[in-house]
């Protein structure tokens, strides 16, 4: 174990591969989550007896609704870390 932890190839290429396998897996972990939560909504409307038209219209509005928050997620991380860059 330790003979790894010294060798400098196994330094550099140990997290280069981890790294990227993490996160596919969140992003994979995240598209099933969305996916199971548009399948629940799905199957409560379907029950509830709403038509297609109101389905479709109500998945739309919630992947707008996703698009903004995710954009807006984005531009405050960009604006603190801007702000964090300033104060150094």
């Amino acid at each position: 174990m330790w003979e790894l932890l010294n060798n400098p190839v196994f330094l550099v290429f140990a997290p280069a591969t981890i790294i990227p396998v993490v996160a596919i897996i969140a992003h994979c972990w995240t598209k099933a989550r969305r996916d199971a939560q548009d399948y629940t909504l799905k199957m409560e409307m379907i029950q509830r007896g709403m038509s297609a038209e109101e389905i479709v219209a109500v998945l739309e509005a919630a992947r707008k609704h996703r698009r903004k928050s995710d954009c807006r997620r984005s531009r405050e991380e960009n604006a603190s870390e801007s702000v964090d860059f300033i104060q150094r």
